[in-house]
């Protein structure tokens, strides 16, 4: 029997923002999964809040494809349609390697440093088995290079496609047994980082590209023993 989602209360100082971490963090973390109805009224009563920053997280949630609403089944947690995960790969190939290139050129050491910390959280996740936060460091960590870019443009159409992919990724992860895909989603970012610092657009271009075709290929198999494993 699965175990009923409770909504911790919310602070004040940042309520919308609060909500939408909390809701993306249970998604990320499986306690919210594909079919689960997002009750509106009752996540405000449980967080202590009003609905208005409930709605307003949700509503970012649809932007970023984790829940969908329907006039006869609500809000739901979402799943990514398996004929749009190859067109959304290559998308934030050209996207992020564009945000890449862009960034190489206007990088700081001040920015260097800031995607150190990330990089060295990730691995510290990966060691205390944080999955979550995991997640939420490679976030951060993408989020930094498209900002870095400087343009408002990449970021918006990136955010309506990473996060399904980041849910569908770490949704396998919970269910495989391969800590290989887990260490990989730390390491992995090393080449990133130092292709960033040499400057050179090229080179980060292509590192950027080769992450998220590397990423790809190592979750398909990944994908269909979860599968095997949970159908048993």
């Amino acid at each position: 029997m699965k175990e009923e989602v409770r909504f911790p209360r919310a602070q004040h100082a940042s309520l919308r923002l609060n909500v939408l971490s909390t809701l993306r963090s249970y998604i990320l973390a499986g306690r919210l999964q594909p079919g689960d109805r997002l009750m509106e009224n009752e996540i405000a009563r449980q967080m202590g809040i009003s609905r208005a920053p409930v709605r307003e997280a949700i509503r970012q949630l649809e932007q970023e494809g984790l829940v969908e609403s329907s006039p006869h089944r609500g809000t739901y947690v979402t799943s990514l349609p398996d004929d749009e995960i190859e067109q959304i790969y290559q998308a934030r190939a050209l996207l992020e390697g564009y945000a890449a290139r862009r960034a190489a050129r206007r990088i700081s050491v001040e920015d260097l440093q800031r995607l150190r910390v990330l990089l060295q959280e990730m691995r510290q996740a990966v060691q205390e088995g944080d999955l979550v936060r995991l997640a939420e460091k490679d976030l951060a960590f993408h989020e930094e290079i498209l900002r870095l870019s400087g343009s408002r443009t990449i970021m918006r159409v990136w955010a309506s496609m990473d996060a399904i992919i980041r849910n569908r990724t770490y949704s396998i992860m919970r269910r495989s047994a391969r800590s290989d895909i887990i260490e990989y989603t730390a390491e992995s970012h090393q080449p990133l980082l130092d292709a960033l610092a040499s400057g050179d657009e090229e080179r980060a271009e292509q590192a950027v590209r080769q992450h998220i075709f590397e990423t790809r290929d190592l979750i398909a198999p990944a994908e269909v023993q979860a599968g095997r494993a949970s159908a048993m």
